[in-house]
């Protein structure tokens, strides 16, 4: 069955609820998963041309990567995020304008060795 591209937004825009829903409610063993270089790498390529992804989900997946780089920072052990945020920076890529760093870390659970 051939998907719409209106179905296919659909369930992106499902699926990156899901995940930042995760992002913000869970704690470090999920936040270790998403600063994963091959997790990194494979969101990355949802928004590479091959997949022409509509502005939309370019600008989700840009600011999702943004935020958890500005909100991970300080874990060493997360730092992969930061690096590869930077890495994409220096390629080119574009990313939508960022929200202040309180409302960032309001939105997420600590990352200390305590949080699950």
């Amino acid at each position: 069955v051939r998907r719409t591209e209106r179905t296919q937004m659909s369930t992106n825009d499902v699926s990156f609820q899901l995940l930042e829903a995760l992002t913000k409610n869970c704690g470090k063993v999920f936040h270790l998963q998403v600063a994963h270089r091959d997790f990194l790498k494979e969101l990355k390529n949802v928004i590479g041309p091959k997949n022409n992804p509509p502005l939309p989900i370019q600008e989700r997946v840009l600011g999702m990567i943004q935020t958890w780089a500005m909100a991970f920072r300080a874990d060493p052990d997360l730092k992969a995020v930061d690096q590869f945020y930077q890495e994409c920076k220096q390629q080119g890529l574009v990313f939508p304008p960022a929200e202040p760093e309180t409302t960032i870390r309001a939105a997420l659970p600590a990352t200390g060795k305590g949080s699950s």
